[in-house]
Order: structure tokens, then C-alpha cells, then sequence
């Protein structure tokens, strides 16, 4: 398991870098797209108490340690993503043993959300409400007695 975690980033943009960036990183680690994850938060970076988000972009890649002597490639390929979202990046790797790694799965559920297993709900009846929305003047019956 990859995870890649951001800091100083928009986190919702995540989801289309990771969606592209997946590919790149799981054959040169040589593992499945299942193996590789982003985690974006909600926080704030900052600097001499200066704002730094989308300015200076932290990253902790956290990998098996055997796959450490892809270290110098998978800078090259999480810089050249994340490059077009930020003008700085630091990448720190953070290696661990196989067998510090424990993982436990529900089988009776998939192990990820995907779009093919997800529903996406409307609510149409919000939408209908909208259209509702009075636009006339609220006070018109007691504008009279505001003006006396």
C-alpha cells in the first residue's frame, strides 16, 4: 500500500491529480491502481504566520521500503503533476517493513467506493423549491407604517 498524503493543497483537487497520476506511480512501483492513495485535508499551512496553501505544497509518500530504489523516478513523476497546482513542493518519503502493516477488510462490502458501485441522489425537490422564491417586496403591506 501507497499512500500519498498532501498538505497546502486544495483537497477536491485530488481527485482528478490522482486519477491521473495513479497510473504513472503503479507501473513504475510495479502494483495495482488498488495500491495507491491520496489523502487531502482540510488544514492550513502556514509560515511566519502567512497563509502558504497552493504556494508550498508538503507531500509524505509512505511506501514499502523495498520500493525505495524508485525513490529518484517517483520525485520526477509527483513533481511533474503537482507542479501545475503549486509553486513549491517538498516530498518526504517514509518507508515501512511489511510486516508493520496491518490491513482489515470487510468482504462484506468492496473495498473502495467507486463510481460503478456509488449512487449519485438528486434532490429535485430542492431544486423546485428555488424556483419558489419570492421576489416581490416582503414589506409592501407595512411600508406605510415604517415611513409614519
Amino acid at each position: 500500500m501507497i499512500t500519498i498524503f498532501t498538505f497546502g493543497i486544495d483537497p477536491y483537487s485530488l481527485r482528478q491529480l490522482s486519477r491521473d497520476i495513479t497510473p504513472q506511480l503503479s507501473s513504475l512501483f510495479e502494483v495495482d491502481k488498488e495500491e495507491i492513495n491520496f489523502f487531502g485535508n482540510e488544514g492550513l499551512f502556514v509560515h511566519e504566520g502567512i497563509e502558504q496553501n497552493t504556494w508550498y505544497v508538503f507531500i509524505k509518500v509512505v511506501l514499502p521500503r523495498k520500493l525505495q530504489i524508485f525513490q529518484k523516478e517517483a520525485e520526477k513523476i509527483i513533481t511533474n503533476f503537482f507542479k501545475f497546482v503549486t509553486i513549491h513542493i517538498e516530498i518526504i518519503f517514509e518507508y515501512y517493513l511489511s510486516e508493520e502493516r496491518s490491513v482489515f477488510i470487510n468482504s462484506d462490502y468492496p473495498k473502495y467506493l467507486t463510481e460503478s458501485n456509488t449512487v449519485d441522489i438528486e434532490d429535485e425537490a430542492a431544486e423546485e423549491d428555488y424556483q419558489d422564491i419570492y421576489t416581490g417586496d416582503a414589506f409592501e403591506s407595512i411600508r406605510g407604517k415604517l415611513e409614519e
